[in-house]
């Protein structure tokens, strides 16, 4: 990837007193595929999946098409 790759916003939201954490990163740029391609090849980003990834679950309130 070059020099111009988007820049990722990381943002994390703790709703109290449920305990419920919230992620969602933000892509400032043209290109998702290269900001998703960076995300995915960042070493800390792989070690926060494979931590987080099995204590996600849906909300009971989603809508569908809604993960």
């Amino acid at each position: 990837m070059s020099g111009s790759a988007p820049l990722i916003r990381r943002r994390f939201f703790l709703r109290e007193p449920e305990g419920l954490l919230f992620a969602y990163w933000e892509c400032h740029g043209n290109s998702f595929t290269d900001a998703a391609a960076k995300m995915a090849a960042d070493s800390n980003t792989r070690e926060w999946w494979a931590i987080c990834g099995p204590y996600q679950q849906p909300l009971a309130t989603r809508k569908p098409g809604e993960w």
